[in-house]
């Protein structure tokens, strides 16, 4: 719990002073702790990319509504995925929130 408030703090500051956030949520879609921790950061902060790897950006999808269960996108509050770049050699994939 200390870590997690350690983030809140982390990203209220970034925040107040437009320093751009980067999340990396390794793991969500693993437990619900991290599912939650994840779309609170989200929902509640400023975050300017969200970085993972291909299985953690369609869980978010999924958790925030983005997508369904059968990956198809839906289009919600105008929030759109702009899928930046994929390395294939390490799964990695970044995600900028345009709003």
């Amino acid at each position: 719990k200390l870590q997690i408030e350690s983030m809140k703090l982390s990203a209220k500051t970034a925040n107040k002073t437009d320093t751009p956030i980067i999340l990396d949520p390794v793991g969500v879609g693993v437990s619900k702790l991290r599912n939650d921790t994840t779309i609170d950061l989200i929902e509640n902060y400023d975050i300017a990319t969200i970085r993972g790897n291909i299985s953690e950006i369609k869980a978010i999808a999924k958790l925030t509504g983005l997508i369904d269960e059968n990956n198809t996108a839906i289009v919600k509050n105008n929030l759109r995925f702009i899928f930046c770049k994929v390395y294939t050699m390490f799964f990695t994939c970044f995600v900028y929130l345009i709003f």
